[in-house]
């Protein structure tokens, strides 16, 4: 579900051998996995074939060419709409009628079935609520911060968080990768700490790596983080809730600190050129001038 269906046959098969080899069968097999094997199989895809996978690693996708082209951060109506254009506006996003991975565009769906989930509780809950919510929250302050203009007539601190859960694979990591019952906390508590530390680093690898999409690497670099939580969460749950508070509030102040650390450091697009290359960045006379 994470790959394009035009990937190559023989990258889907070493993709998925290095998924169950090294994300499952290294560590002791079922239950024993410190890492998703869906992640690390994906991670193997980004990273050794590219080229076999086209559609997803280089060609046209929302999150390559919004963070390529407008450094996630589209400022005006007018560079928003000729992002949208590309893609079929917002409806397209939701809807995933692009290019992309099978299973991870169709965003409507994937948060329906993830109430189902919920509901049942085949998932826990709190962690797509907080990790969505947390990336809604952090990419809201960030509009606020850049100065984001309204989008015909809706703020921005809606339609730019929007625009991240509709672009890329959020809301598929959210409800599918991130409740994986081995590889997260087994208490509330610690699901909840590892969801929010999933969006931080998400929001920041999307905003200042030079990555297109945060969600695969936050995963795996939360799932890393699951035995030191399950350490700091153990024991009677009534008994630890201050610890948990504490934690919570650091976790949101690095929220904060990383949202204000984007916000300065990026510069929003507010133009774009009309030669040749329409979506080209207009760079800023001040740095044109230090290029020459």
């Amino acid at each position: 579900l994470m790959c394009p269906i035009t990937i190559t046959p023989y990258a889907l098969i070493i993709a998925t051998v290095f998924a169950i080899v090294v994300g499952r069968l290294l560590f002791g097999g079922f239950g024993q996995n410190i890492f998703n094997p869906a992640a690390v199989g994906r991670a193997v895809v980004f990273a050794a074939f590219a080229g076999a996978a086209t559609d997803l690693v280089t060609a046209a996708t929302p999150t390559a060419t919004i963070a390529n082209t407008y450094h996630w951060l589209p400022a005006t109506p007018e560079v928003l709409d000729k992002f949208l254009e590309t893609f079929g506006g917002f409806g397209s996003l939701f809807m995933g009628t692009y290019a992309g991975a099978m299973g991870e565009t169709f965003t409507i769906v994937i948060l329906l079935v993830g109430i189902v989930l919920a509901v049942r509780r085949v998932i826990d809950w709190r962690v797509p609520v907080v990790y969505l919510g947390a990336i809604a929250i952090m990419t809201a302050i960030i509009a606020l911060m850049c100065g984001l203009e309204s989008y015909h007539g809706v703020p921005a601190l809606i339609w730019y968080p929007a625009l991240h859960l509709a672009t890329g694979g959020v809301v598929f990591g959210a409800v599918f990768m991130l409740t994986d019952p081995v590889t997260n906390p087994t208490s509330a508590s610690g699901r909840v700490i590892f969801a929010l530390g999933a969006a931080i680093l998400t929001v920041l690898l999307r905003m200042k790596a030079n990555l297109p999409e945060g969600c695969l690497y936050s995963i795996l670099l939360m799932n890393m983080f699951t035995p030191m939580i399950e350490t700091a969460f153990d024991g009677n749950q009534l008994k630890i809730m201050k610890k948990v508070y504490i934690t919570f509030a650091c976790f949101c102040v690095l929220a904060l600190g990383v949202s204000f650390f984007a916000a300065q450091t990026i510069e929003p697009v507010r133009t774009l050129s009309t030669s040749s290359s329409a979506t080209a960045y207009v760079v800023p006379e001040a740095a044109e001038e230090a290029v020459l």
